[in-house]
Formats: C-alpha cells, sequence, structure tokens
C-alpha cells in the first residue's frame, strides 16, 4: 500500500456529484490504488452521509481524483479568521489548507482562564477542518525569548496539533514576550539578534521544539522596523544555519520580506538567492499599511503587488513548498475583496 496517502470529499459549489480528492506519495505502486478506492466506498458511514451507495468506484457516485500528496502540488490557502465563519462553505474545494492562529481559540494564556477554549471560535475551527486542512500558525511561543521555553504553551499547541491533524505548524523568529505573557509583552513581535550567542541558544531551544514535535515545526521570518547594529550574520544565513542545525523547516512571509525591503532597504532577490528555499513548506502573502512613516506587516486588502512579483521566484526554486497562503484581518475583510484573493490563487 501507499506509505501515505489523504482523503478530501467535498460537494462542487455548482452542484453536480461529490468529488473524492485522494492525494497519495510520489511513486506509489499503481497497483495500490484501486485498494485505496475501495477504502473509500467501502466505508459505510461515510457513503450513507453523503447520500451514496458503498460499491465500486465507477457506481459509487463519486468523481475520483488523484494526485500526488507532496511533490510538484503547492495547494492555496487562506488564514482562518471570523469575517470567513458565514462561507465556510465555499472553502469546499476552493482552498486546500486554512491555517488557524491557535492563541485565538482560547480566552487567555495566563491566569485562571489559561487555556479555556472559546466556544465560537472551536466551532468554526471544527467545521473548517472538514473542507480544509489546518496547519497552525502560533503567535506566542516567543522562540527568541531568553527565559525558559514556555512547556504549557508547547504542550497545548502539540495537542491540537494532533486533534486538528495539522500537517504542519508554525511560529515565528521574533521575541513577543519576557516572563509572563499578559504583563511583560512588549506588544510587537521583535526580531532576534543575528549573531553567534543567539544562534547557539536558539539552536538548542528549536531543537528541543522539534524533537517534541510529532509533525514539521516551521519558523517565518520576521517584519522588522528598525536593523541591529554589528550583526554576525544576514537573515537568510542565520535562517540556514538555524534550520540545519535545528531539523526544522521555513515559512517564507513574503510581505514581510517587503517590509524589511521597504524599511531596511533590504535587497530581495539577494536575500531568496542566500535562503534555502529548500526548506521552505510554506509561503505567506499578504497586504500592508504605512504607519508613521514604517510599512506594516497590517494584512491590509489584498496581497501587495510587490509581494506577488516575488512568489514565482519562491514557487520554482522551492521543491518542497505545500501552500501558499494569504493573510487577511477580519477588520481588514472589506478591503480583502474576492478580486484580492482570485490574484492570490
Amino acid at each position: 500500500m501507499a506509505k501515505q496517502f489523504e482523503v478530501g470529499i467535498f460537494k462542487p459549489k455548482g452542484g453536480g456529484i461529490p468529488v473524492a480528492d485522494i492525494r497519495i506519495d510520489a511513486g506509489t505502486d499503481v497497483n495500490d490504488i484501486p485498494k485505496i478506492i475501495t477504502g473509500v466506498t467501502g466505508n459505510s458511514d461515510l457513503m450513507k452521509s453523503l447520500g451514496l451507495k458503498g460499491c465500486p468506484a465507477c457506481k459509487s457516485g463519486l468523481d475520483f481524483r488523484i494526485r500526488e500528496l507532496y511533490d510538484n502540488v503547492v495547494g492555496v490557502g487562506v488564514l482562518l479568521n471570523p469575517s470567513l465563519d458565514s462561507g465556510l462553505d465555499s472553502l469546499s474545494g476552493a482552498v486546500d489548507f486554512a491555517p488557524v492562529i491557535p492563541d485565538r481559540l482560547w480566552r487567555a494564556i495566563d491566569g485562571p482562564d489559561a487555556y479555556c477554549r472559546l466556544a465560537g471560535a472551536w466551532d468554526m475551527t471544527r467545521r473548517a477542518k472538514a473542507r480544509a486542512r489546518l496547519p497552525l500558525h502560533a503567535i506566542g511561543l516567543s522562540v527568541g525569548s531568553a527565559d525558559p521555553l514556555d512547556d504549557r504553551y508547547l504542550t497545548e499547541i502539540l495537542d491540537l496539533v494532533q486533534e486538528l491533524d495539522s500537517p504542519w505548524w508554525s511560529d515565528h523568529l521574533a521575541t513577543v514576550r519576557v516572563g509572563n505573557h499578559e504583563v511583560d509583552s512588549p506588544g510587537v513581535a521583535l526580531p532576534v539578534v543575528y549573531d553567534k550567542d543567539t544562534l547557539d541558544s536558539l539552536i538548542a531551544r528549536v531543537g528541543r521544539i522539534v524533537d517534541r514535535s510529532a509533525k514539521p515545526f516551521l519558523l517565518e521570518n520576521p517584519a522588522a522596523f528598525v536593523e541591529y547594529p554589528e550583526q554576525d550574520f544576514d537573515e537568510p544565513e542565520f535562517l540556514n544555519r538555524l534550520c540545519e542545525a535545528a531539523g526544522c523547516g521555513v515559512l517564507l512571509d513574503l510581505h514581510n520580506l517587503i517590509c524589511n525591503v521597504r524599511n531596511l532597504g533590504t535587497d530581495p532577490l539577494r536575500y531568496l538567492s542566500r535562503l534555502d528555499l529548500n526548506r521552505v513548506l510554506e509561503v505567506h502573502v499578504a497586504g500592508g499599511l504605512d504607519m508613521y512613516g514604517f510599512w506594516s506587516d497590517a494584512h491590509f486588502g489584498p496581497a501587495d503587488a510587490a509581494t506577488l512579483e516575488l512568489l514565482p521566484i519562491v514557487v520554482r526554486g522551492a521543491t518542497h513548498l505545500r501552500c501558499v497562503t494569504f493573510e487577511f484581518h477580519e477588520a481588514r475583510a472589506a478591503q480583502a475583496t474576492s478580486a484580492g484573493a482570485e490574484i492570490v490563487v
């Protein structure tokens, strides 16, 4: 049998028969495919829920589509947020992934309400799971902090990864807290210093995260407003060294890169030529906003044109790329029009 396969069932928006989207490992023996199909049509509960008969593929009433799971397949993603709640049905067949910010599923991550789930957010997440794969995109791990790793936070994240069957999860190469989450947060993700001491510290810290995780862990490149002086490495070299030594992957946020182009004068083509794109599993595209003379990663409106100009370079060079995700904040839903979403697709 195939080493790994995934099956997604959805009904086309315009009507018609249900689709069974089967994704298999590259190199799967073609003789195994009928066995996989039989496993689907032989699932009486599934077929009954679709109003179909459990019988061979040609008579089952399902439209079977088979494609490779990892190789040469780049899926489309949209960051899950409350503005999508009423339109979740439209995700089926339109997007492959709907990354979830786990921090938004809880009342708090400190104090008596720590990790208590918000009923509405959790209900939307469960319904989204039936329509798309749900990678987790955390914002509270604070990878760059010097104080001990928050073991409770990491445990809660890893439990969610298992519960939601997330294909991978990610957080930012940044510092978001010192000590208590609520009291000692700087209010913005601060980039780490790209020097040898920080690299050695993060190799050990990220290595512990990777060792505990059953699914791939990715680090996202940060957006910055200032650049630290006298660093030992530029960002691509630091990421390459860290990911190689710790065994993690990269979530390449192209809009964060554009923020650094506009705020720091970073050369985007040089950056991409120096970054090991083979470690990139997911790409983010988004729009931003000028804020007091700085370009911010505000997730405002449709994807920035400068971001989209870089996307083909990454897609061609990132041999393990699984997904391109469009990020927008629900407060900016009116600006993130359907035209903006179509650009991403």
